[in-house]
């Protein structure tokens, strides 16, 4: 098992970009999916929707977050209200 398949993610998981320190390539904010895991915790992304010919770079592990995914909408708590106790 990879650090990338230990950390629970999937080929078909979608991350965001939070960290720069090795992704030269990749601005922070981007979303980006697995292109090759070689197991060695750096694993290769892409773009989403990008092409391996040019746009992929070595990201590390502690530098994505996985985008939460409920039937292909991201999910979006930022309006989500929680009632104060009286």
């Amino acid at each position: 098992m990879t650090p990338f398949e230990a950390a629970g993610y999937t080929k078909e998981d979608k991350f965001e970009i939070i960290g720069n320190s090795n992704s030269h390539g990749f601005e922070i904010g981007e979303i980006v999916v697995l292109d090759v895991d070689e197991g060695d915790g750096v694993p290769a992304f892409i773009r989403e929707g990008g092409t391996t010919d040019y746009d992929w770079w070595w990201v590390e592990l502690k530098d994505i977050r996985k985008l939460e995914d409920t039937n292909g909408i991201e999910k979006d708590n930022s309006n989500i209200i929680i009632p104060c106790p009286e």
